[in-house]
């Protein structure tokens, strides 16, 4: 009884002496180049004791007990043997801190390079546009000194902005003559080039006279071209 007693409690022993180098090895393994080795060292030295109670509890001879202990204690011992030194533990450590420490300083310089790259597209973008403002602002300038081209751009306003001043005219009622595509004023020139006033001119309306009849009339339109705004308008009987 007390034999028997004595096997059980050695079975417990080892099964658990083995569990506990095997998670040690395991430990080991997840941080060493050889892992494979050590890993398959704790695998043995976890089966080792397992295996061997369960082969004597099923009654094997001796012979095939010893032959399965010795293979897989020479697996443990492989497992065991790949376990650096202490010096070479604390290298691999050393080599695998610097390691992380290249890739996190790598990571950094990428994102800085994607920052600064970031930065000089936004750097450009707004030198660009400094540059066409600039361009806009010298063609405004040179426009505003050539009649034919500050004419041309605000003889739409004044189509608009005229109208109503030169019907204001007519004493009594005013028919205008022009088609879809003509322009009611067709001519322009300066009035007073240094403030940007241009004088629009067009013969394109009807003045009705005290009798009924119409009368073809030259009218004429100050405009200010800096605020679309006209400023006195002009009208007398004929045709340009």
């Amino acid at each position: 009884m007390a034999s028997a007693k004595g096997r059980v409690l050695r079975l417990v022993a080892g099964v658990f002496a083995g569990l506990l180098a095997g998670i040690i090895l395991f430990g080991m393994g997840n941080d060493n180049d050889n892992r494979w080795l050590i890993n398959l060292g704790g695998v043995g030295v976890l089966l080792f004791p397992v295996i061997l109670a369960t082969l004597a509890g099923f009654g094997i001879g001796r012979k095939p007990l010893i032959v399965s202990g010795v293979v897989l204690a020479l697996w443990a011992i492989l497992g065991v043997a790949a376990v650096p030194s202490v010096e070479e533990w604390e290298q691999q450590l050393a080599d695998r801190k610097a390691k992380e420490l290249r890739a996190e300083q790598e990571r950094a310089e990428q994102k800085q390079r994607k920052r600064e790259l970031a930065e000089q597209k936004r750097k450009e973008a707004e030198r660009r546009e400094q540059l066409a403002a600039k361009r806009r602002r010298e063609k405004e300038a040179a426009c505003r000194k050539d009649l034919q081209c500050l004419g041309d751009k605000h003889a739409s306003a004044a189509g608009i902005k005229c109208d109503d001043q030169v019907e204001r005219l007519a004493k009594y009622d005013v028919k205008w003559t022009d088609g879809w595509t003509e322009p009611k004023f067709s001519h322009f020139r300066w009035k007073d080039k240094e403030k940007g006033i241009i004088t629009y001119i067009g013969d394109k309306a009807q003045f009705q006279n005290g009798f009924g009849a119409w009368q073809n009339v030259i009218y004429e339109c100050d405009l200010d071209t800096r605020t679309n705004s006209p400023l006195e308008v002009r009208a007398q009987p004929g045709r340009l």
